[in-house]
């Protein structure tokens, strides 16, 4: 047996940061249960959990001396009188139907003598101190152990379209009898799923989204990883469910939904029904359908869009609207409510949003700044998880997080903090539903603040300040702040609307940050809904109902928080769309950006950049006349990139000959059928790889004739361009004829630089070798900021490039009279293994479980 020294701040919520001794029986070195599942076959999960050891310190109270112990990873468990214990849960998939049950397969358990393990003050509101809470000892110290079972399944649940259940593992259990304290070494365990029906039966498919796609790959155990731009889908399905007065004024909002890829449907309570049920039905009926639903966004105060009832407390719930599948707690989908009396208090909360999301302050270094605001009641204190939290955040894109906590923090220095502009914000304190206590900050200094359009969303632990059935509840007033040519206040507030607890809101925040810092999933809804589901899996009774109920979004759910400076995009396409085309191809420097083609009141089609940056959207209605569409690229922390895309009408180009012969000057003639009025203003060019833009301005009889003469056998592209914006408006190939195919052609590109063979890497010194089989051939290359062309010397040609971004780069074998051999060089980011032990600085063991970022210089 090992011991060591170490603060507990790895422990989560479940031992306060003290000196505590770490306890290994088998010797092995600080850190988290490790877990490993693998499916066995359809229905049958294995699941290994290996427990390295634990932390203990001792506590007396009244004389008599207990054990605090803890596990890194896990949370406490809350039931009062009872030993307060470690509890370790993972979430596992389950087939559509049958009843899952656990087979052992092996488990160790030590023995070890203890003080008796601390009793729990159970789940005790934030109304109260924990400190003035006492811990009495209940049955389980008398007798029998506690918990009885190591180990159980919770109920199974369905999740937009999984199946899921939860495993319990109590790594740690207290023997009443033999003042024992029984330590889990390893347990290997099978989850099986037999016969048909059950608890939850998954009956039907749900419209696939990719948030959700990425945020199940997070919590099950068992699920595969799946790429930031999976093809599922590019947004999602919204529903706007608003008072019929204020359908108009969303207009803006909406079409800039659309710009994201989202579909959006807008419908007043008066088309639905206006009641809990009608609106629920409304959710369901599309939620269904198959494109799913993904957001649901309620749009105006409680008298207007009504809410349900929580069974804690009747806490306002919009939430409940989320619980579409099955009879369980876990939301399908996203929802949120923006909560306007009139339409001054909803355009200010609507042109945050907008203003966020496309307009973003191009030199905003205060995206990356963040504050958190905390108590220093509770054990461990609210400064303490605010501090975790701080770390978290400083690991990631995040430069500045300030500490305004207690005794020193005030209310003049939250303002100063918010009025410089902070992206981010965590409140950790007592609340009274119009304030926060830790500092005192009410309704009046929120409408002090002077922080124009820098705007942060917050995550608020405290009492009933998300209670938007009241007059104006704190949060409320946060989103309503400003008037709407500056609103100020806060962007989004995820508050409970009623009494809440101490422990369990800070596993909710706690997630929510972690899942920020991932860079996974960057929507509110994703962000917030992830963090209650977190509690839902750690407490499924009554403390989870209690937080999935009482907890709101007041904002926009699908918005997308920013971290960082919006880097901006370098975006490539043709210049123009022929009416009636079905396709538009795209090229972006960036990979999971989303790319859309919008028209008033209409999302043509979407597409997501794949790993070469290249996004092709399929147009689900072509526009059947000339006009103009918007032209979308959107994605985390990017500044979006917005332009008119002309549509026009096909030109009818002729072109005598349909094909040159190799070597020869031949005369092409080339009718456009353009007016002469605007002959003029066209041009004609003809270019390739031996061809080098052969140019001509259309004559007033609507054609033009050019001399050309191809070197080597190729494709010849025939251009027809806006002779004063450079726009296409037609383009073929012409063939050139009666060339002969090299003898031995090949070419083979290399980036040494980071062990890269067969590719190229942007920003990176590469070299593309090049033969033909035959003296006398050159290395042509082009695209991606590459424009050279080098002649061979000998047997091959070398040229060092360094391309630009991820993408392309045309090369081609040359030689006169011969066929060109073209070859796509592709350019993709540099990807390998960082093996390594991470020590102190001043030497000593490894330290496990830390996070490491590799980045350019500069970022």
């Amino acid at each position: 047996m090992t011991r060591c020294l170490a603060l507990l701040i790895l422990l989560a919520g479940a031992v306060p940061a003290v000196a505590a001794d770490w306890v290994s029986p088998r010797g092995l070195p600080p850190g988290p249960p490790r877990i490993e599942t693998s499916v066995e076959a359809p229905g049958r999960t294995r699941v290994t959990v290996d427990v390295p050891g634990f932390f203990t310190a001792e506590q007396e109270i009244e004389g008599r001396v207990f054990a605090r112990v803890g596990v890194p990873g896990t949370w406490p468990t809350l039931e009062a009188g009872h030993p307060e214990l470690p509890r370790l849960t993972l979430q596992l998939r389950l087939p559509s139907a049958g009843t899952p049950r656990l087979r052992i397969v092996s488990e160790y358990w030590r023995e070890l003598a203890s003080a008796p393990v601390l009793p729990s003050r159970g789940n005790i509101p934030r109304t109260m101190d924990p400190l003035q809470v006492p811990r009495a000892t209940g049955p389980s110290y008398a007798s029998g152990v506690y918990p009885a079972a190591g180990h159980n399944l919770e109920r199974p649940y369905l999740l937009r379209g999984e199946r899921g259940v939860g495993l319990t593992v109590h790594p740690l259990r207290w023997d009443a009898d033999r003042g024992r304290l029984l330590v889990l070494e390893r347990l290997e365990l099978e989850v099986v799923t037999e016969g048909s029906g059950g608890v939850n039966e998954r009956r039907r498919a749900t419209g696939r989204d990719r948030v959700f796609e990425i945020l199940a790959t997070r919590r099950f155990a068992d699920r595969k990883p799946v790429t930031k731009y999976a093809e599922v889908n590019t947004g999602g399905r919204m529903l706007v469910v608003t008072a019929p007065e204020f359908e108009l004024d969303l207009t803006e909002f909406v079409q800039w939904k659309r710009e994201r890829g989202l579909t959006v449907e807008v419908a007043t309570t008066v088309q639905l029904g206006g009641t809990v049920e009608s609106i629920s039905a409304a959710v369901a009926t599309r939620y269904g359908e198959p494109a799913g639903l993904t957001y649901l966004v309620l749009v105006g105060d409680i008298d207007q869009v009504p809410t349900h009832a929580g069974l804690f407390e009747g806490a306002d719930n919009d939430t409940r609207y989320a619980m579409v599948q099955g009879d369980d707690l876990y939301p399908d989908l996203f929802v949120s409510r923006v909560s306007a009396r009139d339409r001054d208090e909803l355009l200010v909360q609507l042109n945050k949003f907008v203003r966020y999301e496309r307009d973003p302050d191009p030199d905003g270094a205060w995206y990356s700044h963040a504050v958190g605001v905390a108590s220093i009641l509770g054990d461990p204190t609210d400064a303490e998880r605010a501090d975790w939290l701080r770390d978290d955040l400083l690991g990631y894109n995040f430069t500045a997080v300030d500490r305004l906590y207690e005794p020193s923090a005030t209310a003049a220095a939250i303002i100063a903090a918010l009025d410089e502009g902070r992206s981010f914000m965590n409140y950790l304190g007592h609340g009274s539903g119009v304030s926060w206590s830790n500092p005192a900050f009410g309704l009046g200094e929120v409408a002090n603040l002077a922080n124009d359009h820098r705007v942060p969303w917050i995550i608020d632990v405290s009492c009933a300040n998300g209670r938007f059935s009241s007059p104006e509840c704190f949060a409320e007033a946060w989103l309503r702040a400003g008037t709407p040519e500056a609103p100020r206040g806060a962007l989004a507030m995820y508050s409970a609307s009623t009494t809440t607890p101490w422990i369990p809101p800070t596993l909710m925040q706690e997630e929510t940050t972690d899942l920020l810092v991932s860079g996974r999933a960057l929507e509110i809804g994703a962000l917030c809904q992830h963090g209650i589901m977190k509690v839902l899996d750690n407490y499924p009774g009554e403390i989870g109902r209690q937080l999935v109920e009482q907890y709101n979004i007041l904002g926009d759910c699908s918005l997308q928080v920013r971290t960082r400076r919006p880097r901006p995009l370098e975006v490539s396409h043709a210049g123009t769309l022929a009416v009636g085309v079905p396709v538009f191809a795209v090229q972006v420097d960036t990979v999971g950006a989303t790319v859309t083609l919008t028209a008033p009141g209409r999302l043509l089609g979407s597409a997501v950049t794949d790993e070469l940056g290249r996004a092709t959207i399929y147009l689900s209605d072509p526009p059947a006349e000339p006009g103009e569409l918007v032209l979308t690229v959107t994605g985390p922390d990017l500044l979006p990139h917005r332009t008119m895309l002309p549509i026009v009408r096909p030109l009818l180009v002729t072109a005598t000959p349909l094909a040159l012969p190799v070597g020869q000057t031949t005369s092409l003639i080339v009718g456009t059928g353009v007016a002469e009025s605007v002959a003029g203003q066209v041009e004609v060019t003809v270019e390739g790889w031996g061809v080098a833009g052969v140019t001509s301005t259309v004559t007033p009889g609507g054609s033009v004739e050019l001399g050309v003469t191809p070197v080597y056998g190729e494709n010849l592209s025939l251009w027809v361009r806006d002779a004063t914006t450079g726009q296409p408006l037609h383009h073929q190939l012409l063939p050139v004829t009666g060339a002969v195919v090299l003898a031995d052609p090949g070419v083979l590109a290399a980036a040494p630089a980071v062990g890269m063979f067969g590719s190229l890497a942007p920003g990176t010194a590469g070299v593309v070798r090049a033969w033909a089989g035959e003296p006398g051939a050159a290395l042509g290359l082009r695209g991606n900021g590459v424009d050279t062309l080098v002649v061979a010397t000998g047997d091959t040609v070398v040229a060092r490039i360094v391309p630009l971004r991820p993408g392309l780069v045309q090369a081609a074998v040359l030689k006169p009279g011969r066929l060109v051999h073209e070859v796509a060089v592709s350019v993709v980011m540099a990807r390998g293994t960082l093996a390594g032990t991470i020590v102190p600085l001043g030497g000593g063991s490894g330290i496990g479980r830390a996070r490491v970022w590799i980045t350019r210089v500069g970022e």
